[in-house]
């Protein structure tokens, strides 16, 4: 009988040993929550604030970026209008060029026709002082054989008519040779035509007549009825009057005589 008492105040005592335990684990599983709370409210604003912190560095970069942009657009466009304005100027400069090309070509066009004209003078001019050596080497000769001539009998006897002097030189051949440059010219058709006359008896000299540019060799008979009469001996043609300032009739075109040298 006096056992159950303490049986059952031992169970009491465990009962409020539970109780308390349990009441100790409810207490710490409570602050372990309010713990937890807080460490997700730090936490959260730790995040907050970061990604308030990143916000403003994106805010700062965009403003950065459009500040940049901005520049570079700026930039880009000062670009574009250099570069539309160096196209202009290049196109300009084109043009000159071509301009310059299209003057050039010209210019060279007229110096080569001046430069053919210049050597074809040249040549013309040293073939012209050439013939003109020729002919005074050949007026000297035939100035000789006209004193040898005029020492002779057959001067005394020239003193023909015009149709005498037309009779010979219309038998005469000296027209039919061949002229030749440098080689068989006026000089020696005249030359010819004067041996020729003299063998006949035909009193006749030479007229050396001078123009611009050159000289022609041309023989003058005189006649008792019609005076001095000039005698083309390539083609047996006859002037009808003959002084300075009168056409002698070329194959080169008609020249304005300037002086008459006659020598018998």
């Amino acid at each position: 009988m006096t056992t159950e008492p303490i049986k059952i105040k031992k169970s009491e005592n465990l009962e409020e040993k539970v109780e308390n335990k349990i009441e100790g684990k409810t207490n710490n599983k409570k602050d372990i929550m309010t713990i937890g709370t807080y460490v997700f409210i730090i936490l959260m604003i730790v995040i907050l604030i970061g990604l308030s912190m990143y916000s403003s560095g994106l805010e700062q970069d965009l403003s950065n970026t459009k500040w940049d942009y901005k520049l570079e657009k700026k930039a880009h466009n000062e670009t574009v209008n250099m570069l539309y304005a160096t196209s202009l100027e290049l196109s300009n400069i084109s043009s000159v060029i071509n301009e310059t090309n299209s003057r050039y070509l010209e210019i060279e066009s007229k110096y080569k026709s001046i430069y053919n004209d210049y050597n074809k003078t040249s040549d013309d001019l040293g073939n012209a002082n050439k013939e003109i050596i020729t002919l005074n080497d050949k007026i000297s000769d035939l100035e000789k054989e006209i004193d040898l001539y005029k020492n002779g009998d057959k001067y005394h006897l020239s003193k023909q008519t015009y149709e005498v002097a037309k009779s010979f030189w219309e038998n005469d051949k000296t027209d039919e040779n061949e002229y030749i440059n440098d080689t068989y010219n006026c000089m020696d058709f005249a030359a010819d035509f004067i041996k020729n006359a003299k063998n006949e008896g035909i009193y006749c000299g030479l007229a050396y007549v001078r123009y611009d540019g050159g000289a022609h060799a041309l023989v003058i008979i005189p006649t008792l009825n019609k005076g001095l009469v000039y005698l083309e001996p390539q083609n047996d043609s006859e002037y009808s009057s003959f002084n300075v300032g009168s056409l002698l009739k070329l194959k080169s075109g008609d020249k304005v005589v300037k002086s008459i040298l006659k020598i018998y």
